[in-house]
């Protein structure tokens, strides 16, 4: 139980390479145990899967994009008011740039449940 649970907080990490192929086999004895690579052969290697894992969420964003472009021509929208509101157009980034007025610091924010990077009083 200590092992599955360490891969539950290992998969909170932001960045850490883990799919839900390496979750499955620790929690569910019937899931299966290879993950298709383009090759079309099963992989052991969890980075592997990993990618795959990630080029599949990647084609499903693609396709969720062009139904939203699609739906957004049938209803007389413009496409590019899509994109910039899914976060595709330019623009600037979220929040007041930073003042820099002293030096940077670990902040709390939400009664410490996040944290954040402040330069200013």
């Amino acid at each position: 139980m200590q092992k599955k649970l360490l891969y539950v907080q290992t998969s909170k990490i932001p960045g850490m390479p883990f799919d839900p192929w390496t979750y499955g086999e620790k929690w569910i004895s019937t899931w299966g145990r290879y993950c298709l690579t383009r090759h079309g052969k099963g992989s052991h290697h969890a980075i592997e899967r990993f990618i795959v894992w990630q080029k599949l969420l990647a084609g499903l964003e693609i396709q969720k994009m062009a139904e939203a472009i699609k739906v957004a021509k049938e209803e007389g929208i413009d496409p590019n008011a899509i994109l910039g509101a899914m976060g595709h157009g330019g623009g600037k980034g979220k929040g007041r740039p930073p003042s820099n007025q002293q030096a940077p610091r670990v902040a709390s924010k939400d009664g410490g449940e996040r944290s954040t990077i402040a330069t200013s009083k």
